[in-house]
């Protein structure tokens, strides 16, 4: 099965590329980052004496932006990387200390938590959207509009992927990096509430944008545009109407964009250990034909095709004709 999916995709030499080789490496690099605020107050405390009133200050400083019980005094004389394995730590705590209730946006804007998030998901997540679409594609018996997906993105040598509220771009890395491994370049764009999530896509090379809610970021040309559109989590808030606009959005693109992949795929990554909490909003759509439903273990996915409407229009048109 495997090998004639090969011979219908033969992989393009790989790209020369600075990007990270994979998911473990792509979130090493984002837990090796101080935050600038940080670095300049660990500076000036390593460069005095601690207990002096100024360092005792400094200190205070830190605690005001990581919280009470932050600082230990053996952190000046510790490594970068033991103020940051500080903070994950702290970071866990902190979420551990919220489970059970609703995690607005502005809980993303704590660094501690950011750094938390990214130990904890970052390679789980990634590695999902990446086996994922590498199981797709190497189905011998996919439906024929999914071999067209893939054959158009093949021969454009190019993808452009979106990430729906996409936070530090967990999804958006998985994706790219499968595309990178058959030699084909990609455009990412992530979308999310929260600004403080930028420094992310930045250190990943990918583009970041800011939009406050998922019905804004349909406005989005990246959106209109995207070859593959990812959703994670929040898909728990998304409202009928957004899949609605979702699927006009996607399905009526060829009418304005010559030569688009006439397919767009949408991916939503959701949680497997709570696969029964907001079953009601997630099975509208996503337990309709067409979707393909795979448990990943500590993540669920679910991938369908929209298809552009003038396309499906021409076939309709061309089966009446047949008969």
């Amino acid at each position: 099965m495997a090998s004639l999916a090969a011979d219908r995709h033969p992989k393009r030499p790989r790209l020369e590329s600075r990007r990270c080789q994979d998911a473990t490496e792509a979130a090493a690099k984002l837990l090796r980052r101080m935050h600038p605020e940080d670095a300049a107050v660990l500076e000036s405390l390593r460069a005095m004496e601690v207990t002096t009133t100024e360092g005792r200050n400094l200190s205070k400083v830190l605690e005001a932006r990581h919280g009470p019980g932050f600082w230990e005094p053996g952190l000046a004389q510790g490594s970068d990387q033991d103020f940051l394995d500080r903070l994950i730590a702290c970071g866990r705590k902190y979420a551990l200390s919220i489970v059970g209730g609703v995690w607005k946006a502005h809980i993303y804007k704590e660094y501690k938590l950011q750094l938390a998030y990214i130990h904890e998901y970052f390679r789980a997540r990634a590695k999902t959207v990446e086996n994922e679409l590498q199981q797709l594609h190497e189905l011998a018996d996919l439906p024929q509009e999914w071999r067209d997906f893939f054959d158009k993105v093949q021969e454009n040598g190019q993808v452009k992927i979106t990430d729906l509220a996409g936070g530090p771009g967990c999804c958006a890395f998985g994706a790219s990096h499968f595309f990178h491994e058959l030699g084909i370049r990609s455009a990412v764009t992530v979308l999310d509430p929260v600004e403080d999530w930028a420094w992310c896509s930045k250190e990943l090379g990918f583009e970041f944008k800011v939009s406050s809610t998922l019905s804004d970021m349909l406005l989005e040309e990246a959106v209109f545009m995207a070859d593959v559109v990812l959703l994670g989590w929040a898909v728990n808030f998304a409202a009928r109407a957004f899949w609605d606009r979702l699927r006009v959005a996607l399905g009526t693109r060829g009418r304005f964009v010559p030569g688009c992949n006439p397919h767009a795929l949408v991916m939503v990554v959701d949680r497997g250990l709570d696969k029964m909490l907001f079953r009601d909003k997630r099975a509208r759509e996503l337990s309709k034909p067409g979707v393909v439903q795979r448990d990943h273990g500590s993540n669920v996915t679910y991938s369908f095709l929209v298809s552009d409407d003038a396309e499906s229009e021409h076939a309709d048109a061309a089966d009446a004709d047949d008969t």
